[in-house]
Order: structure tokens, then C-alpha cells, then sequence
């Protein structure tokens, strides 16, 4: 996660949380500490000796440790936090340029990405990334803005390209079609649908007359090298 540990890379195989403590304040460091007025302990730190502040060390009023990292014109770009109490960052949230909020999450403490979430700016999820071992092995992706994922996108044998991909095209909750890419070539091998919408896929296509659902409702195919930063 920050930079008082490991590494941050644009790879999510080599990304990792920091270790259990901060950056250690070197002689050319100017801190600043406080009590905020939410309750929590506050600490600014100049880390580059510019007389500006990079990152704010601070307790929240739920005792959860946070690192805040600040830009020159004093933007937070990168929130930090702590949010078992086990002494390692586990949670990265960072505004990206679409507006939406990049959410990492470390969820079994072996400092590595385990999910990424989207969110827009009312806080809904959009996208969520669920990561093993360094590769997304699936995308839900919410088209329509009703707060429900309908479209799931699949690397089944964790290769890094994706091989699978399930919607609910009329946003009912129910899945409609299934498209399966078995040999990795690019091509569908494999489509069935759902002819009577009872929740069944009932209706299969295979080989050359599989054919590819239209893209319009789809969903991106997630990127094995998405950068995340935890």
C-alpha cells in the first residue's frame, strides 16, 4: 500500500501491503503533530523537504490507523487504512480521472490484492475486480446503474485473458446467456441462452454455431496488469 514498505507497482501480481510500520522520520523531516477534532491523533509530514505536507498520519475516532497521501496543491490522492487493527494497511481508496473512487482491498492479510471495487460518485458500486494470485479472475460490472452487477466477466483457468462471459441483458436478475471462449483462441466455442427467461439456460450453441452475444450490453474484459496499489 504506501511506500513505507514494499513494493507499489503497476502489476497486481507484485503489489503489496506495508509492513506494520510507518515510514520512519528521517533528519530531514518536518512532522507536525495534533489532536484532530474528530478525536483521533494527527500527525503532517513533510517527507521530501519542500515545506509543503505528502502525508498525513492519523487515527481515526474508530481507532483505526490511516495514512492520507497529499499532492503539492494539497489533494489527497491515495487513503491508507488499517481497518482490522492487525497493524498492516489492508484498504487503498484513490480518486481516478473518471470520477469514480478506486477502492483495494487485502482481505486475508497476506499483502497481496484479494478485490478492487469501482464506485461512482453517489457511492454505488460500478466495478468489481476479484483478484487471484496476481490475475482478475472476475469482473461484475453494473451497465445500468441499478445497484446490481449484471454482467460477469470470467478467466476461468487464470491465464490472464478472459474466457467467459454471463449477462442479464433485460436486468432482471436473471441470468439470460452464457458465451465460453474453451480454447483460448479468441473465439466462442460455446453459447447458451435462455429462451423463456425461468432461469434456465435451455438453448446451446457450440462450435461454429456459437455465436458471439451483442457486444453493446457487455462488459470490458479485465485487464490482468490493472494497477493496483494497495
Amino acid at each position: 500500500m504506501s511506500n513505507s514498505s514494499q513494493n507499489v507497482t503497476s502489476n497486481p501480481e507484485e503489489a503489496t501491503t506495508t509492513g506494520s510500520s510507518a515510514t520512519p522520520v528521517s533528519s530531514s523531516t518536518s512532522t507536525s503533530t495534533s489532536t484532530s477534532t474528530s478525536g483521533g491523533y494527527e500527525s503532517a509530514r513533510d517527507t521530501d523537504g519542500d515545506g509543503t505536507v505528502d502525508v498525513v498520519h492519523r487515527t481515526t475516532p474508530e481507532g483505526q490507523a490511516e495514512i492520507a497521501h497529499v499532492d503539492d496543491a494539497g489533494n489527497v490522492t491515495l487513503i491508507e487504512r488499517d481497518t482490522d487493527g492487525n497493524g498492516t494497511y489492508d484498504t487503498a481508496a484513490s480518486q481516478q480521472e473518471d470520477g469514480t473512487l478506486r477502492v483495494a482491498n487485502d482481505l486475508d492479510d497476506d499483502g497481496q490484492v484479494d478485490l478492487v471495487s469501482y464506485l461512482d460518485e453517489a457511492g454505488n458500486l460500478v466495478q468489481q475486480d476479484s483478484v487471484e494470485d496476481g490475475i482478475v479472475v472476475e469482473t461484475l460490472v453494473d451497465t445500468n446503474a441499478d445497484g446490481r452487477p449484471d454482467v460477469s466477466v470470467l478467466d476461468s483457468n487464470k491465464d490472464g485473458v478472459a474466457d467467459t462471459v454471463i449477462r442479464d441483458t433485460d436486468y432482471d436478475g436473471v441470468v439470460n446467456d452464457m458465451a465460453v471462449d474453451v480454447d483460448g483462441d479468441g473465439d466462442i466455442d460455446f453459447y447458451s441462452s435462455d429462451s423463456d427467461n425461468d432461469g434456465s439456460l435451455d438453448s446451446t450453441c457450440t462450435g461454429e454455431d456459437a455465436t458471439a452475444p451483442d457486444t453493446d450490453a457487455g462488459a470490458p474484459e479485465p485487464a490482468p496488469t490493472d494497477d493496483v496499489v494497495l
